[in-house]
């Protein structure tokens, strides 16, 4: 070990409070780094594992490709494995009640595609003979289907073509064609027997909308002859940035026509760089690293900075006894490395140590926020170690190189009469007189004291003004959050609804409406059908907003309306609610209507969050005549006209009462809705049915309707758990409350260690100036007043900064918001008073710690002090 080397392992120890407190702010810098790092590889590697459980691990396929073609793409040494799907053909389903859903699907696959494709096999096997079919839950819940595993099933197989266009061949992506005098025809190929030999759940590919319901059978390669044509699904070998060049290149190569990419994936793998969701991951990624570097860079700077100031005439000494400049750096930037030493390690697997902590105790919050079955795992990385060593190697760096250019450039004679650590002209450390009359002497003691440390002063502005910014920022950013929520439900009255996949003018069939309304965690209940259409509204009668906007035809403003149609239980209580006897809702040749007349809108402006106003100022006994629009004969038709039957404040069940100015919601029975859709002219695509819940079981309703859709045969119907999803967005509050809170609270741990660092050194460095002081009649009274009155000075000057820059941010955070959402800007108040609070107490009590040591000096020992 050098001199050089001692020198600066001694000056460590014999500082062994401020060696304590830089080794933290280090941990905690490299820890943090290292966190963020892991916490964005750790949420990427998430999103890859739920993309390969959803759809499976494939990087690339190539479509209708030859025997030829694939025999090509098997030779070729980039890919790993193929995975070959072929549609092997439709066979018409006899026994199918939904008209959307005529056919059955046999797709083929082989061996690797059964294995990497995530089938969920439920009883028997998989197929493993071209004879052999796995049959979809979607299939076997089928009140018509009576076969079981075992049974043979002969399907007379063949493509689908549409009428208008008989050279094109339809696929399970194409929706079944029946409209404006085109349809489609099964051309049958061949007749196949096979086996069922197993059934699934219904696979991932397949949506209520496909036409065909899906068995999966085996083919292989070696199946694929002369031009039969197949997808092949590729998994490289080896994946980079030029792979999708090179999968378009032998595509050209080969003849192959359409290429396609597992963009879900390939974007978590960084292939696809125009990915949105991993450029934002590394633009906040390095925007956090950053802001911890600063936060680093101060704490570590003003601990080597207040080193070499404090220890000048040691330099000084040095420089006498022929220590070169190098020497003298060498000093200050061995301190540097052996705090390294021991902080970067400890402070890497910190960050681990923290991360997996954090996702042991957050990971089923997680899960049930982000909607995913897959769980974080800690990834550890040797990329994530060497930026974390790099980045803080390069922070030490910086922090020492100023000191350490300092030290080498001071001279024996500088060094001895400190004219280095003194340049003060008296316009420096010119003090307002106010402050004098204000505040006394000690005021104008304390003045001065700030102005002339400039350095330490200036560290603890800058950390006070970052905490109070990232304070004030995060909690604005966590109080838009819960905002946003709100507004996103703001006018929803129901909990869960179900929703009709098929439209048309047949109602809910009786038995279905029995077990999706008689179920026992049912509240309340409302069945709605709706129709959207027209109405033209006089001009004096439209919504005193609209007056002056859009443009009138005739004097008639253009209203869009719909028209709900209410069960009967849910009309009479609705009717009784607005004084209307429920027998005159229910007269189809004198039509009334109950007019939603009060509604909430949401500004443009941002100066309201939620405007109530009127829909349109009618009366009762006022008409509205709907106007639709008819496809075959390219017009307008109008419907019987609605009369007014009360105009209401409040809504169904299911309906909000947010509406957008110009629309208009009424409500009729449903006799009188039946009676207008029966017009021949309206088209029975037009006519939507739901049915709307309020629960307070809202889970275990859903799990009940779930089990009434597996078996709904002919009648599927999807399912929202509103309450589930506004539960996910407070999870996902609480997790950005919880990260963001963590974030602030480690980045103001290094400020503060910071500022105390700074201040304790800064009291120690003026032992005989206090003592000075007191030897010329400074009282105890007046030596805290005095150390108070620089704390008062220290905190008005960071807020001074803080709070406007904070204000910025603050504003800046709610124009982003505000392109989304619309919401009235508001000051955090309360938050503000907590920063301005825990801006003084931090430096208060910084400054009692520090200065109580001091009181404890004789007069005489302070002025023997001498800082070597």
């Amino acid at each position: 070990m050098t001199i050089v080397q001692k020198l600066a392992f001694k000056q460590l120890w014999l500082n062994k409070k401020r060696s304590l407190i830089t080794v933290i702010g280090v941990v905690i810098s490299v820890a943090m780094i290292t966190g963020v790092i892991t916490l964005g590889l750790s949420f990427v590697n998430l999103l890859q594992r739920q993309v390969i459980a959803n759809e499976g691990e494939w990087h690339f396929s190539y479509s209708n490709v030859n025997a030829a073609q694939l025999e090509a793409i098997e030779q070729d040494q980039n890919q790993k494995e193929i995975l070959i799907s072929q549609d092997e053909g439709y066979a018409v389903f006899e026994g199918s009640t939904n008209p959307d859903r005529p056919y059955f699907l046999v797709r083929n696959y082989n061996k690797a595609a059964f294995e990497t494709f995530p089938i969920h096999l439920k009883e028997g096997r998989l197929p493993e003979q071209s004879n052999e079919l796995l049959m979809s839950d979607s299939i076997s819940n089928q009140d018509a289907f009576s076969y079981k595993i075992g049974d043979t099933i002969e399907l007379e197989l063949g493509q689908r073509v549409p009428s208008d266009d008989s050279s094109r061949t339809l696929t399970q992506e194409d929706a079944y064609v029946n409209y404006e005098g085109v349809t489609e025809e099964l051309k049958i190929e061949k007749s196949v027997a096979y086996t069922i030999v197993g059934t699934m759940e219904t696979p991932f590919f397949e949506n209520s909308w496909n036409p065909g319901y899906v068995f999966l059978s085996y083919k292989d390669e070696s199946m694929i002859t002369g031009n039969q044509e197949t997808d092949a699904y590729i998994v490289m070998d080896h994946l980079d940035q030029s792979s999708p060049d090179y999968i378009e290149g032998f595509a050209e190569t080969h003849g192959i026509g359409a290429v396609g990419s597992h963009g879900n994936l390939l974007r978590y793998y960084g292939i696809l760089s125009q990915d949105r969701t991993r450029n934002m991951l590394i633009t906040l990624s390095a925007i956090v690293i950053v802001i911890i570097v600063i936060g680093s860079v101060s704490l570590i700077y003003n601990a080597f900075a207040i080193s070499v100031s404090e220890r000048s005439r040691q330099l000084g000494m040095l420089s006498s006894i022929g220590a070169t400049k190098r020497q003298k750096r060498n000093v200050v930037f061995i301190e540097g490395v052996l705090i390294g030493a021991v902080s970067i390690p400890v402070g890497i697997a910190v960050g681990y140590a923290g991360i997996a902590l954090t996702f042991l105790i957050f990971n089923s919050l997680i899960k049930q926020a982000i909607d995913t079955t897959e769980s974080l795992h800690v990834v550890f990385s040797p990329w994530t170690i060497l930026i974390a060593l790099l980045i803080s190697i390069g922070t030490l760096f910086l922090s020492t190189y100023i000191p350490a250019k300092k030290a080498s450039e001071t001279t024996a004679i500088e060094a001895i009469r400190q004219t280095r650590m003194i340049k003060l002209s008296n316009k420096a450390v010119r003090t307002p007189k106010l402050i004098r009359k204000i505040a006394g002497i000690e005021g104008e003691l304390a003045s001065k004291n700030i102005r002339r440390n400039r350095s330490g002063y200036r560290a603890i502005i800058f950390s006070l003004s970052i905490s109070v910014i990232l304070f004030l920022t995060i909690s604005y950013f966590a109080t838009s959050l819960t905002k946003s929520n709100e507004l996103l439900e703001q006018g929803v009255n129901y909990d869960i609804v179900a929703t009709l996949e098929q439209r048309g003018k047949d109602p809910i069939s009786p038995e279905l409406y029995s077990k999706l309304t008689g179920l026992d965690e049912i509240d309340q209940v409302a069945a709605v059908s709706w129709i959207s259409g027209t109405s033209w509204i006089e001009e004096d009668k439209i919504a005193e907003e609209l007056v002056g906007y859009g443009q009138l035809e005739d004097g008639k403003y253009p209203y869009g309306l719909t028209i709900y149609g209410l069960d009967n239980k849910t009309m009479k209580s609705y009717a009784a609610a607005n004084d209307v006897a429920y027998e005159s809702m229910t007269n189809t040749e004198d039509t009334l209507m109950i007019v939603q007349q009060t509604i909430q809108y949401l500004t443009e402006d941002g100066e309201e969050n939620i405007v109530e106003t009127k829909a349109l100022n009618a009366e009762v006994n006022d008409e509205i005549v709907p106007e639709f629009y008819d496809l075959d004969t390219d017009s307008n038709f109008n419907l019987p006209a609605l009369k007014i039957a009360a105009l209401a404040d409040t809504s169904p069940i299911g309906i909000s009462n947010t509406v957008s100015l110009g629309m208009l919601n009424v409500f009729v029975s449903e006799d009188v809705f039946n009676a207008l859709i029966d017009n021949e002219q309206v088209e029975g695509d037009l006519v939507e049915r739901a049915v709307y819940y309020q629960s307070d079981q809202a889970q275990l309703l859903e799990n009940k309707l779930e089990d009434i859709q597996k078996d709904s045969g002919d009648t599927s119907f999807s399912i929202y758990n509103r309450q589930r999803a506004k539960q996910r967005g407070e999870q996902i509050i609480l997790l950005g409350y919880v990260f963001s809170n963590a974030f602030v609270i480690l980045i103001t741990l290094i400020c503060i260690a910071t500022i105390f660092n700074t201040i304790s050194t800064s009291i120690s460095l003026r032992k005989r100036e206090f003592a000075m002081l007191r030897s010329m009649g400074m009282t105890p009274k007046s030596f805290t007043k005095m150390i108070q009155l620089e704390s008062i000075f220290y905190g008005l000057k960071a807020l001074a900064y803080g709070l406007p820059l904070s204000f910025l941010m603050i504003y800046i955070i709610y124009r982003v918001w505000r392109t989304r959402f619309q919401f009235a800007f508001e000051i955090p108040w309360v938050a503000m008073v907590i920063a301005i609070i825990s801006v003084f107490v931090i430096v208060g009590l910084s400054m009692i710690y520090s200065s109580h040591k001091i009181k404890k000096d004789t007069i005489i020992d302070g002025l023997k002090e001498e800082n070597i």
